[in-house]
């Protein structure tokens, strides 16, 4: 599976963690303009090399790694201020290319 567009379709409830097992095969997912809510689950966030499109539903918050672009290739919300604060991308980046993980323990 390529591409999964259920874009526009007035679907409800929250995203599957489940769909993070298309993580190498998925190039686009299209979740955008539904009813969708809560969390975005942080397996999206590993689908590596894809393009999502989550604009338009309700959520509260998005993984780190969605907000930052690490793995994917591009995200529609990586500008909302809401879903992915500026101050929180931007210590996440200070950390990463610092390379925090070298002079801290991790916890």
């Amino acid at each position: 599976l390529n591409e999964l567009d259920l874009s526009s379709n007035v679907l409800i409830s929250s995203i599957p963690s489940e769909l993070g097992v298309l993580v190498g095969t998925l190039k686009r997912l299209g979740l955008a303009n539904n009813n969708l809510s809560g969390w975005i689950p942080p397996q999206i966030g590993q689908l590596e090399g894809a393009s999502i499109l989550l604009n338009g539903n309700l959520f509260h918050a998005a993984p780190l790694s969605l907000c930052l672009l690490y793995s994917v290739k591009a995200v529609d919300i990586a500008n909302n201020m809401t879903l992915c604060p500026m101050e929180r991308n931007a210590l996440s980046d200070f950390y990463y290319y610092t390379k925090g993980a070298e002079w801290t323990d991790g916890s």
